[in-house]
């Protein structure tokens, strides 16, 4: 007797083989994703509170923090004969975090770069996770485990800039965008559009979130309503802020924000900036030179946005980037931008590798399934090939810039400082170095003002020069050096004034 499977078993036997692959597939993907996560944790947080050597904003930014922990002042320490004043060269957000986190764990550099490892942490996963719903496991696992390995990416990681903490943020409100796109109702817009709005008022450099959002939606070309309520959400969001600390702050605001931002685009010239060609490739042909890969990486990125915008154009058609169309446009957006501001601020360059790096992973996975149904298909395991290189240079890179190194110039400075000059003795300095010293200081700039200062101690790099300043200079002429520190870009020299 022939004996027939039930109406339907073979239905059901194939929805719950489909539903196991799925949870393998699920699992292998936590897998990774959870070994990558400890790699960037182990290559972020390894003797962090002094490798790299203290770089130029973060006693700055520390002092803040801790005054507003401790006494609940948004202001960086006071310059000697000088009135308190608030510091709003940026919004007060990324304070106030640093402000909790330090009542946490306690105040100082080395506790601000933890916060800092930890958003940098959090950025991969972000990016894995929301790269997965977007582009697929394969571009997700690609994204996280080049940013977790990258050695300009660790180096920047390992700093307490302000960016590290930003960039989690953008990320987290583009996947929201993402979701509103797909949904098509305008809460989710709305909701959109006042999350990329805090992330421009949170560090204002990330209006370029909003900006990938809109140049999507130049491309796509749908939901009009929807997008024109998300700029309206983005708008009064953006009002309200304004509104606030013009209230709160007056004038000042407005005059140390407009201070930044023309130092952004150049209309102010800035110490420490990038302000002309040979303060790019000096830098690029000595101690940066390490960096290569993510330079070579970031240029075939953008070679291929490039492309790919070209090819649009002719084709009259997304069809070249179909399936990639925001990863695309925030790739775009950082190009458009930092082109804009001339990428002058080297811990800017983290906000143009992200996108660029996770569109590259995309165009890599749409690239293995287009091959995948040709008759010579590219193994993935020259994927996995290609990553085993990656990490063996980024961990070459790690051993050349930081654990080989112990160079810590401006902390080696404060320290010798702190043991050879009184506790009370007036030093004119940079505003770096003077929050990074217990003594009183006067800024360099005033040195002519600074009648009663016994000391002197400058800060110079490859883009860090003196002031043009004659009485700085008949100072140093007539002073004794009696110290000098080198780091990995900087000089710092100790001078005791003539008197």
């Amino acid at each position: 007797m022939e004996v027939r499977p039930l109406a339907g078993t073979t239905v059901w036997r194939g929805a719950m083989g489909e539903t196991v692959m799925a949870l393998r597939r699920d699992r292998m993907f936590l897998v990774v994703l959870l070994g990558v996560l400890v790699v960037a944790a182990l290559l972020r947080l390894w003797d962090l509170s002094v490798r790299p050597g203290f770089d130029w904003d973060e006693p700055v930014y520390a002092s803040i923090g801790a005054n507003l922990a401790d006494h609940g002042l948004l202001q960086a320490k006071i310059e000697a004969g000088m009135p308190a004043e608030p510091y709003l060269y940026h919004p007060p957000f990324y304070f106030l975090l640093l402000a909790a986190w330090f009542r946490l764990w306690g105040s100082g550099i080395p506790q601000a770069r933890a916060l800092a490892a930890v958003g940098a942490i959090a950025l991969v996963l972000l990016v894995a996770l929301f790269l997965r719903r977007a582009a697929g496991t394969l571009p997700a696992l690609l994204a996280a485990s080049v940013l977790a390995l990258d050695g300009w990416m660790v180096f920047t990681n390992r700093v307490s800039s302000i960016e590290n903490t930003m960039l989690p943020l953008g990320v987290a409100t583009l996947w929201l965008y993402w979701t509103a796109d797909r949904r098509g109702r305008t809460g989710w817009f709305v909701a959109a559009g006042i999350a990329l709005a805090g992330v421009a008022v949170y560090k204002h450099v990330g209006v370029y979130f909003l900006g990938a959002a809109l140049l999507h939606w130049l491309l796509v070309r749908r939901h009009h309503r929807q997008h024109l309520a998300m700029v309206g959400a983005a708008a009064l969001t953006a009002a309200a802020y304004l509104a606030g600390v013009s209230l709160w702050f007056g004038g000042a605001y407005w005059r140390e924000s407009t201070v930044q931002f023309d130092r952004s685009v150049n209309l102010q010239q800035s110490r420490g900036a990038i302000n002309s060609v040979s303060d790019a490739v000096g830098p690029l042909l000595d101690q940066y030179r390490v960096f290569w890969l993510t330079l070579l990486l970031a240029g075939i990125a953008t070679a291929l946005v490039l492309t790919r915008a070209v090819q649009m154009v002719r084709r009259r058609s997304l069809a070249p980037i179909r399936g990639r169309e925001l990863l695309f446009a925030w790739a775009a957006a950082a190009m458009l931008f930092f082109a804009a501001l001339q990428l002058r601020l080297p811990q800017y360059f983290v906000m143009f590798v992200v996108p660029t790096y996770c569109y590259l992973a995309a165009e890599v996975g749409a690239a293995l399934d287009r091959r995948a149904s040709t008759p010579r298909p590219v193994p993935r395991r020259a994927v996995a090939v290609g990553l085993a290189l990656l990490a063996a240079w980024s961990l070459t890179v790690f051993w050349l810039r930081i654990a080989d190194r112990d160079d810590n110039a401006m902390g080696q400075a404060a320290q010798w400082v702190d043991q050879h000059v009184p506790v009370g003795a007036e030093i004119i300095t940079e505003e770096s170095v003077g929050a990074a010293i217990r003594q009183p200081y006067c800024k360099m700039y005033r040195a002519g003002q600074c009648t009663g200062a016994e000391y002197l101690i400058t800060y110079e790099s490859h883009t860090q020069h003196l002031p043009d300043d004659a009485s700085l200079g008949r100072i140093i002429a007539a002073a004794d050096r009696i110290a000098e520190f080198s780091g990995f870009k900087e000089h710092i020299t100790v001078y005791r004034i003539a008197r």
